[in-house]
């Protein structure tokens, strides 16, 4: 392999899928003459088509929840995605169907996913065992993901939590964050933006390299910060990714690092923490019962009374 020193004005971007061909359009646009080699006949990579028999099959996505990424791409070589492509909303954008039987319509804003949330608590009665379940639904769209079927297989839908988590990490000037999140797709996704972070694992070193200050970015789910654990030497700032309803988790992740564990660790400052909400969202509602520890019926059924009132 022959190693180029210094700037170059030419480039060969390998692959014609989305990634190469977002890459070679900014690259275009910098001012660099670009070549693209792909072994497929077409280009796409996985955001192929199949047709076959008169059907056709999409071999990847087949929701485009984030067109802003393709303007910006085509905007950096002075194009428009309207002069190109005639995007069709869908309502609902897909229907998802679950192995117990459940169905559910998915739409592209928080607003609509929760009318479609009340309208089954409704009929099902805001005291089934369920009825809470129904509402992780909408507190993944408020998180920016969900998931499309029980395999783990989820879709983005906006990326504006990842924006105030970025934010707040560039607010802490190096100190060290946990961030707490709920989902799994909420991990993967924290994962592939911030390269930095480390998961809380059940390994010891973890919270020792935690507790060293060699760890910039802790990322923790409420549940594996059981009791004991002492995390208020690594850092004394959290950030809520999402929330979820249960008390106990929410109060005893804070715990970890803090006043009284601050403390007893001999330190002398305040502890910083940063739920970030989506507003007029469940995530609302999630907090509310975070902060006032009515139940969670009550605050569904409060919810389902003034929805009822304004209609």
């Amino acid at each position: 392999m022959r190693k180029v020193s210094g700037p170059t004005d030419k480039v060969i971007v390998v692959g014609a899928g989305l990634g190469g061909l977002s890459a070679a359009l900014r690259l275009a646009g910098a001012g660099r003459e670009v070549t693209i080699v792909e072994r497929e006949s077409v280009p796409g990579g996985r955001n192929g088509l199949i047709v076959d028999q008169g059907y056709r099959f999409d071999t990847g996505p087949t929701v485009l929840t984030m067109p802003s990424l393709i303007e910006e791409a085509l905007a950096s070589v002075g194009e428009k995605l309207s002069d190109w492509l005639e995007l069709i909303p869908l309502r609902p954008l897909y229907r998802a169907f679950y192995h117990d039987g459940t169905q559910l319509d998915v739409f592209p804003n928080t607003a609509e996913m929760e009318e479609e949330m009340f309208a089954i608590i409704n009929e099902e009665g805001v005291e089934a065992p369920n009825a809470a379940v129904r509402t992780q639904k909408c507190l993944q769209i408020a998180n920016g993901a969900i998931y499309t079927n029980d395999k783990g297989v989820w879709e983005d839908v906006h990326a504006a939590k990842l924006d105030a988590l970025e934010s707040i990490i560039e607010e802490a000037n190096g100190a060290p964050v946990i961030v707490a999140y709920n989902f799994k797709h909420d991990l993967e996704r924290l994962q592939a933006r911030f390269r930095q972070g480390r998961v809380l694992d059940a390994d010891p070193d973890t919270i020792r390299q935690w507790n060293a200050g060699r760890v910039p970015l802790l990322f923790a789910h409420p549940a594996s910060a059981g009791h004991g654990l002492n995390l208020a030497d690594g850092g004394n700032i959290l950030a809520f990714f999402g929330v979820n309803w249960n008390l106990e988790e929410h109060m005893q992740i804070i715990e970890r690092i803090g006043p009284m564990r601050q403390k007893q660790a001999g330190y002398d400052r305040p502890v910083h923490i940063y739920p970030i909400l989506a507003r007029n969202t469940v995530d609302d509602m999630v907090m509310e019962r975070l902060s006032s520890k009515k139940s969670v019926q009550e605050i569904l059924l409060e919810a389902l009374k003034r929805r009822n009132e304004d209609v």
